[in-house]
């Protein structure tokens, strides 16, 4: 579980909410930018992952890492 507060110079306000009876099998991947909420009685299975945010490719002369992210918000 990551909450990612910059990223390129850009600063991020990551909100992470996880309500009640939620389970959650082994290597979930969470990475917040901005709010990601999981709701009541929510189950996941193993190998399961949750970004809000992507690294879009849009100069091929750079790597994907080194460019602005896309964010945005799940529920």
């Amino acid at each position: 579980m990551e909450a990612v507060d910059e990223h390129q110079g850009i600063k991020y306000h990551p909100v992470i909410q996880i309500f009640d009876n939620v389970s959650v099998e082994q290597n979930l991947h969470l990475t917040c930018c901005n709010k990601i909420s999981i709701a009541t009685n929510t189950s996941y299975t193993a190998n399961v992952t949750i970004p809000d945010n992507h690294h879009p490719y849009n100069d091929i002369h750079e790597p994907a890492d080194k460019q602005p992210i896309g964010v945005g918000e799940v529920v």
